[in-house]
């Protein structure tokens, strides 16, 4: 790669960089309430995990 192309790059990465910080400085500000959408995702997730065990019971299958 070229030496501008380094530079380049090196810009790039700096403002990524700044980028994320930023961002992980106004997550850590969220209120909770704006986080409940997190848990119930992961109660989802549980409750289908749990029909597909019910399922393979049903059927005398057993889970890998």
């Amino acid at each position: 790669m070229s030496k501008l192309g380094n530079e380049k790059m090196r810009k790039w990465v700096r403002a990524t960089r700044k980028a994320s910080a930023e961002e992980l400085s106004v997550y850590s500000t969220l209120s909770k309430f704006e986080t409940w959408a997190k848990f119930g995702m992961k109660k989802r997730r549980v409750e289908t995990i749990r029909c597909v065990r019910k399922e393979t019971e049903k059927f005398g299958r057993e889970l890998r």
